[in-house]
This record gives structure tokens, C-alpha cells and sequence, in this order.
């Protein structure tokens, strides 16, 4: 096992040992919109929660976005995105989305506050967030450690705070269990964190990120991408994290 690695299985056993004393969560049938910047990060932070308010009949939407074109930097990000949108767009209706929706904006290029094309994606997000009007809104982690992941984050506070909503705002984790840098684990507030178990849908989660995972090109890679399996291996702990969002 490489240094590296040996870092990331003790960054995972540390989060873990957090994440033993936080509150458990317990899913509403509250209308919810999932906030993903690529297809797979809904499945990869939120699945479980997605199955668990489907058997609650909650209105559920996920906004993509990007088509997340940019997996792969040698195949055509035409190619990419269609194999990646319909995978998604399987995968979520399968998993009870009832709503599927796309921004388009550019996969490793969603603007920050701050930089050229933010206001215009602001302003289309926000109006996606204005005719849905959910009670609750779920967006990745800005301590992840992607630009992406943190612009789909200021992207959903901002569109909240603007429209002066009413709804829940909470942080999913993807690659906070991989990747986030030791300088960010002060972004990560327990104090605000909850667990969700997933035990009974564990199984449903499984066969959605295996629809990724399986959907490959034609030299064998995933269109998603080729994921460290101490990544994959991260999601197969029956919980699910989310941190409430005080934005009012």
C-alpha cells in the first residue's frame, strides 16, 4: 500500500470516528432537489436518500449541472456526454426522480463567484429553484476539494439566499470521504452534520453506481471516469452524510 493510500484509509477512519457521534437524520416527504455538477455525483452522495424519500412519495428533482463531458480527455466530450446523460437519466428514473433537468454549463468550468459566467449561471439556477420551490435543496461540499463541487454549492446558496426561500439547504459528500484537503477539514462542521442510514437501500445504491461504473467506452474505461477504488470502496458504508446550511 502506497504512502497515499495509507493517508486516505486513515483520513476515512478519522471521519468515521466523527461521524459515530453526529445525529441521525431521518428522510421527509418534503418536495427535494439534488444539486449535482456531474452525472454520478447524485447517485455517489445521495441515492440512498433518493430511494428512501421515493417510498415516502416525495416530489423529487435533480438539476444536473453539466453532462460531465470532461471525463475523459481522449474521447470526444460529445461522445462522453451522451453516454453519461442517459446513464444519469436511467439511473435517477430508476431510482424514483421524477424530474431530470440539465443547466448545460461546462464540465470542469462552472464558474465561482466572481468569475465570468456566474451572475448568467446564477440566474438560471435560480429560476429553476423559483418554479420548483422545494423545501429542501441538497448541493455537494465546498471543502471537497473541486472547483466544480464548490461552484454547485455558492451557485445554491446564492439562488436561496436571492429568492429569500424558505427551504433547507444541506451539503452532500462525494469526495470529501477521497480527496479533501487537511486545510479544509475545518469547513467540515460537525456540530451541523448528520448521518442518514441507508441499510435497507444499500443494495439500490450499489446497482446505481454499478450503472456508471459498467457504461464504458470501447477500450473498457467508464464514461464517468476512471475512479480510485478507494474512492468506490468508500460508498459501501450503509450511511450517507449531509450538513445543514445556515444561509438565512
Amino acid at each position: 500500500m502506497s504512502a497515499k493510500d495509507t493517508f486516505r484509509l486513515l483520513r476515512q477512519f478519522i471521519l468515521r470516528h466523527k461521524l459515530s457521534k453526529v445525529k441521525a437524520i431521518i428522510p421527509t416527504s418534503s418536495s427535494t432537489v439534488i444539486i449535482a455538477p456531474h452525472p454520478d455525483d447524485e447517485t455517489f452522495g445521495c441515492a440512498g436518500l433518493i430511494c428512501q424519500k421515493t417510498l415516502l412519495n416525495a416530489d423529487l428533482t435533480v438539476i444536473f449541472l453539466t453532462r460531465g463531458e470532461s471525463s475523459l480527455s481522449d474521447i470526444s466530450t460529445d461522445e462522453i456526454a451522451f453516454h453519461r446523460f442517459n446513464t444519469a437519466y436511467r439511473v435517477c428514473k430508476k431510482l424514483g426522480v421524477k424530474q431530470i433537468l440539465c443547466l448545460n454549463l461546462t464540465d470542469g468550468s462552472i464558474p465561482n463567484r466572481g468569475e465570468f459566467g456566474y451572475e448568467s449561471a446564477l440566474r438560471v439556477l435560480l429560476e429553476k429553484l423559483r418554479d420548483i420551490n422545494p423545501k429542501e435543496v441538497f448541493c455537494t461540499h465546498d471543502a471537497e476539494g473541486w472547483s466544480d463541487h464548490t461552484a454547485a454549492f455558492e451557485l445554491a446558496y446564492d439562488s436561496l439566499r436571492q429568492l429569500n426561500s424558505m427551504s433547507d439547504l444541506y451539503k452532500y459528500w462525494v469526495w470529501v470521504w477521497f480527496s479533501v484537503p487537511l486545510r479544509n477539514f475545518k469547513m467540515l462542521n460537525f456540530s451541523h452534520t448528520f448521518r442518514l442510514s441507508i441499510k435497507n437501500v444499500i443494495n439500490e445504491k450499489n446497482i446505481a453506481i454499478h450503472s456508471y461504473l459498467d457504461d464504458k467506452t470501447s477500450d473498457g474505461r467508464p464514461y464517468c471516469g476512471v475512479l480510485p477504488n478507494r474512492f468506490i470502496s468508500a460508498f459501501k458504508w450503509p450511511y450517507e452524510i449531509f450538513e445543514k446550511v445556515d444561509y438565512q
